[in-house]
């Protein structure tokens, strides 16, 4: 064969077997990037199960720290270094209910307090411990083996920080192998080389944190360093949130794999999953075949084609005669090829396609053609132009396009689909020449998408045209109205450049200048104002600019030919990028103002005089009140004493506890009214503070048992002597303790006090605060605010279920702060609350007379028969029926009593020298 007969031989060799060899490279490569997005998919899906299993591990971890169980922790330690039992079993269920493997109750230096497990503190897990307790938060350390191999992640919590308690961790043993390791060892799709590992950076080297496929019990114990780890690493920062691209290298077995690698959120945990090549490679395997056979196949088409062709040449050499013959048939197969492939074209072409002859006639046209038109390809054969168009009529197109411009052309029409309905239509015409005859070549493209997008432009754009138009229409409504409220505004507003020159006055500006506010716009002050004047109002606004901030000052205003002074508000007006524009002001006549503000001063100063007025009625009217009240209750417990029948008994029982309910009432609104007259002296007396504690928990202790509550008192670091009015403090103690039994129904109510730091004191002087804990039904925050105000509570129903004037917490607050100090409350609605109040005291001397704890009545009766039996008493009172009790109670006490009516009488009566022990 000639070279030139081999050449397109060598080239269509050439090209097979380069379409071959692409064939199976898009296969390799495309599955690589299948696998690529699996491996993609797999570890995000890992990564975030192991988030997720972490953040409910904090989450518990935190449940526990914020818990109530975090603060009687703190008490029990800060009162003996051992746990008592019941927190103990608390812990322990916490722990067992939570899936936690143990736990422990550490300290800042690593001292075991409580241990559900016998494991000594190694130097890594101290310093997490010390830089947990630093930065107050929940830190992850581990996983870790313990000296036996066991694996532990441990979950270490802070307790919070309170005065004079030592720094406390809880540490949660967590077993990874219980849900960590069974959640990376699944692999979500069938595969013998998917492998998932945790790995964490330690120097140059990486620690496998979970027990390798092809290496068990390898979880801790196995330090990696492959140069596919580092690259996978290097892709990712430790905060990324991403995962790395897919990357092919060596594992620890010497294998070739692909991997990508994610970092675990909130962690140091390199996650990467990873699958072998081979494994990857033999999926494509069967399609790389198949493209090898096709390719061969081709081969060995194309050689024997060649070879028939050479047998050919040979043939026509043998058999001359028949030349002309097989010359034919080639055209003739040339031109099959040439139709076919035309044919090829036309039916693979979006748009339809048509041949008209030059009398309009359909000669040929695609499947795509015939789909628009709603028929069959044969039924488009011999179809006329104007049958198919619904806009233009024979007529028209014989006029128009008849003879056929040269020069093609695009135009617009509809076309009638055979079941007669119509849709919009571009066609493209052309004249082309086919052998010896003119044809036109029409491309015809459904353009009714186009059209609804138009129209939708369309539309969308008249819509905004209106919008504009009634946005401009607002906005100039707006400046109007504006512009009505400025000049309606009885005051003074004008808007400067920063040249003084006014840019906007209102009509009240106008009206004080005497001028047209048209007329006033480009002026200055220099050309409005007085030169005085002028030039203090330039100075204020080169002082507002110079500053950059806002000013109210006084100036003096011209009205007419007056001056009043006018309170000035003036700043500067910046643009986006800080720049001074000009200034903007506002000014106002004050005098009114300040008139008022003196009746004001002369209103409020007669409203605090009828409020001493008030108070001192009070102090006298609930005086009056208690004399009379004394009486009932006296004769009350002389009727008690003496012989009476068991319902008469029950009955003078309630009339006693009526009477004194009402005297406590009576007391408070004496002490309220004393404390707002300014009448209230506080006493100054040396007194031991546990007594105070020991008087007012013996008072409650009765009412506590009977609903189940526990009482204690803890007197914390106050010294026990201390120098101020022991009956102020008992008084505002009993009242917080008092509620707290009535609003608590289970657990207990605690009373504490402690110092309170206060530079300002002297060595002498001591802030002290006293709390009152209850675990009752707490408070609403929104009811805060009325408790402490005269017969203020929480909610009206409190008075129906739980009784009580709303004066308790009123008088403990003024007494705090006639005592230096001040009482509030911490609470949350459920959980309990806390009262407290704070007083200014000095430091006691020991060896004062103690604060007598209560004592019965029978007790008191029986000490002064035996030690002041006989004794002469003097019984001064005015009121005869206060007068008659005193002396049964006297006379039940062996009392000798002289009677006198008054004081003046007091004086007249003088001791005849009887002398007793009492």
């Amino acid at each position: 064969m000639r070279f030139t007969q081999l050449l397109p031989l060598a080239l269509l060799i050439a090209a097979i077997v380069t379409l071959t060899a692409g064939g199976i490279a898009i296969n390799f490569n495309h599955q690589k990037e299948s696998e690529a997005a699996r491996l993609n998919s797999i570890v995000e899906s890992k990564a975030r199960q192991i988030a997720d299993w972490l953040n409910e591990r904090r989450g518990d971890a935190r449940f526990i720290q914020e818990s109530y169980l975090a603060t009687e922790i703190g008490s029990n330690i800060a009162k003996t270094p051992v746990l008592n039992s019941n927190l103990i079993a608390l812990l322990k269920a916490f722990a067992r209910d939570n899936a936690f493997q143990s736990i422990r109750l550490l300290t800042a230096q690593g001292e075991s307090i409580w241990s559900s497990v016998n494991l000594p503190v190694d130097t890594q897990l101290l310093t997490a411990i010390q830089e947990c307790i630093e930065e107050q938060r929940i830190r992850i350390y581990g996983p870790y083996r313990d000296a036996q191999g066991n694996l532990h992640l441990d979950f270490i919590t802070p307790l919070p920080i309170r005065e004079q308690q030592p720094n406390l961790v809880i540490v949660l043993h967590s077993n990874p192998v219980a849900y960590l390791y069974p959640t990376l060892q699944n692999w979500p799709v069938p595969s013998a080389t998917g492998e998932i590992l945790l790995v964490r950076r330690e120097g140059n080297e990486f620690i496998a944190l979970n027990n390798l496929h092809h290496q068990p019990d390898s979880a801790l114990t196995l330090n990696l360093s492959s140069t596919l780890l580092n690259f996978v690493a290097a892709q990712i920062p430790i905060a990324a949130q991403l995962p790395s691209n897919a990357i092919e290298g060596i594992d620890y077995r010497g294998k070739s794999v692909m991997s990508v690698g994610l970092m675990v959120p909130d962690t140091d945990w390199l996650l990467i999953a990873k699958r072998d090549l081979s494994e990857i490679d033999s999926e494509v395997i069967s399609n790389v075949i198949w493209i090898s056979l096709v390719g061969l196949l081709a081969l060995l088409m194309t050689v024997t084609g060649a070879f028939l062709l050479r047998q050919r040449e040979q043939l026509e050499i043998a058999e001359s005669v028949h030349d002309a013959q097989l010359a034919r048939l080639k055209v003739l197969n040339l031109l099959a090829d040439e139709i076919a492939q035309r044919r090829a074209l036309i039916e693979q072409s979006r748009d339809g396609i048509l041949v008209f002859d030059m009398d309009h006639r359909v000669i040929e046209g695609n499947q795509r053609m015939a789909d628009m038109l709603g028929c069959t390809t044969q039924e488009l054969i011999g179809m006329r132009s104007w049958e198919m168009d619904a806009v233009m009529s024979e007529e028209m197109i014989r006029e128009n396009f008849n003879p056929f411009p040269h020069h093609g052309f695009v135009f617009e029409t509809r076309h009638r689909r055979c079941d007669g309905s119509e849709y919009p239509v571009e066609v493209s015409a052309s004249s082309v020449l086919w052998g010896e005859q003119n044809f036109v070549l029409c491309i015809c493209r459904d353009i009714t998408e186009r059209k609804q997008i138009e129209l939708q432009l369309a539309q969308e754009r008249a819509h905004l045209e209106d919008r504009v138009n009634e946005r401009t229409a607002e906005l100039h409504q707006q400046s109007q109205e504006l512009r009505a409220i400025i000049d309606n505004i009885p005051h003074m507003i004008w808007l400067k450049d920063v040249k003084g020159r006014f840019l906007v006055v209102n009509q009240t500006m106008a009206n004080v200048v005497g001028g047209a506010v048209q007329d006033l716009l480009g002026q200055t002050d220099f050309d409005l104002w007085p030169m005085e004047l002028a030039k203090r109002y330039r100075a204020d606004d080169r002082a507002v600019i110079a500053i950059r901030q806002q000013m109210t000052l006084d100036e003096p205003i011209l009205h007419g030919t007056e001056i009043v002074i006018s309170e000035t508000f003036k700043a500067p007006v910046l643009d986006a990028a800080g720049n001074v524009l000009g200034t903007v002001g506002f000014s106002r006549d004050v005098s009114a103002a300040k008139e008022l503000e003196r009746v004001r001063e002369q209103a409020r100063e007669a409203a605090e005089s009828a409020n001493r007025a008030k108070s001192a009625f009070l102090a006298n009217m609930s005086h009056e009140i208690r004399t009379p009240m004394n009486a009932i209750v006296g004769l009350t417990y002389l009727l008690q004493r003496s012989n009476m029948m068991p319902e008469q008994v029950a009955r003078l029982d309630k009339i006693a506890v009526a009477a004194q309910h009402l005297l406590l009432i009576i007391n408070d609104i004496l002490d309220l009214s004393k404390i707002e007259a300014e009448r209230l002296e506080l006493e100054q007396t040396d007194f031991a503070l546990t007594d105070i504690l020991d008087h007012t928990r013996s008072l409650i202790t009765d009412q506590a048992q009977l609903k189940g509550l526990t009482v204690t008192a803890d007197a914390g670091d106050v010294p026990n002597w201390l120098h101020g009015d022991p009956t102020r403090l008992r008084q505002s103690l009993l009242n917080f303790a008092s509620n707290a039994v009535k609003f608590t129904t289970s657990g207990g109510v605690h009373l504490r006090c402690y110092l309170i730091k206060d530079e300002t004191l002297t060595a002498q002087q001591l802030k002290v605060r006293f709390e009152v804990n209850d675990t009752g039904i707490g408070i609403a925050p929104e009811e805060l605010p009325r408790l402490f105000t005269p017969f203020g509570q929480a909610d009206v129903s409190t008075t129906r279920k739980h009784g009580g004037t709303g004066l308790g917490l009123a008088i403990t607050r003024r007494l705090a702060q006639l005592m230096g100090g001040d009482a509030g409350v911490e609470t949350a609605l459920g959980y309990g609350s806390t009262f407290w109040f704070t007083a200014t005291l000095q430091r006691g001397k020991s060896g004062a007379i103690p604060t007598p704890a209560a004592t019965s009545q029978l007790t008191s009766e029986l000490e002064l028969r035996q030690s002041c039996a006989g004794a002469r008493v003097l019984l001064a009172e005015d009121n005869a029926v206060n007068r008659e009790v005193a002396l049964e109670l006297l006379d039940a006490v062996a009392l000798v009593a002289e009677v006198a009516e008054n004081g003046a009488k007091r004086w007249r009566w003088r001791p005849v020298g009887i002398t007793t022990s009492c």
